[in-house]
C-alpha cells in the first residue's frame, strides 16, 4: 500500500489485483466506487444496444412487405404470385398431403390407394388455393382436374422448391443480422 494520491483517471486504469496491492482502504472503496459506476454505465450501454438491435429485427420483420413475402414464380407459362410464408393451416394442409402420399405409396391395396390419392388431390388444390395470391381452390381444380394428379404435383413441387429458396434466402439475412 502506498500513500500516493491517484487522480480518477489513474483509478479507472487500475485492475482489482493491482487496487488491492497497491491502494489504502480509503482509496480501495473510491476506486471500486468507479469501478462499480463504470460496470453499471458499461451494462446500460450493452442493455440499449441490445434493445435498439430488438427493436430492428421487430421493425423489420412487422414492416415486412407484402412484396417480400411474395413470390413470382413460373407454371406452365403462368406467372403465379405464391406466399412464401406459410401461416399454421397451409403447414398442417401441406404436412397432411406428404403423410397421405407416403400412405398412398405403402398401400397394397388399389381401392385404398386410389381414395387416398384423391384425397391428397383435394387437399392439393385446397393448399395450393391457399398459397396463391390470384387463385384459388376452385381456379386450381378447373384448371387441372383435366391433367391429372401426375401435373398438379409438378406444380405443388415447383411451388415448394420455389418456397423453400425464399425461405432459405431469409434465413441467410436473420443469420447476417445476428452476426
Amino acid at each position: 500500500m502506498t500513500d500516493k494520491k491517484y487522480t480518477e483517471d489513474e483509478l479507472k486504469e487500475l485492475s482489482i489485483e493491482e487496487a488491492n496491492t497497491v491502494l489504502s482502504e480509503e482509496q480501495f472503496e473510491h476506486w471500486a466506487e468507479l469501478h462499480n459506476k463504470k460496470l453499471e454505465e458499461q451494462a446500460e450501454e450493452n442493455w440499449k444496444n441490445i434493445q435498439e438491435d430488438n427493436e430492428e429485427a421487430i421493425d423489420t420483420l412487422v414492416k415486412a412487405s407484402k412484396d417480400e413475402l411474395i413470390e413470382e414464380i413460373e407454371v406452365m407459362g403462368a406467372i403465379l404470385k405464391i406466399n412464401v410464408s406459410l401461416n399454421k393451416k397451409q403447414k398442417e394442409l401441406f404436412s397432411k398431403i406428404q403423410k397421405l402420399q407416403k400412405r398412398a405409396d405403402k398401400s397394397k391395396d388399389d381401392e385404398t390407394r386410389l381414395a387416398k390419392l384423391d384425397e391428397m388431390e383435394q387437399n392439393i388444390y385446397e393448399f395450393l388455393g391457399e398459397i396463391c395470391v390470384d387463385y384459388s381452390s376452385a381456379d386450381w381444380r378447373s384448371r387441372f382436374e383435366d391433367i391429372g394428379l401426375t401435373a398438379i404435383m409438378q406444380v405443388t413441387k415447383k411451388i415448394m422448391d420455389a418456397y423453400s429458396e425464399k425461405v432459405k434466402d431469409k434465413q441467410g439475412k436473420v443469420k447476417k443480422f445476428r452476426e
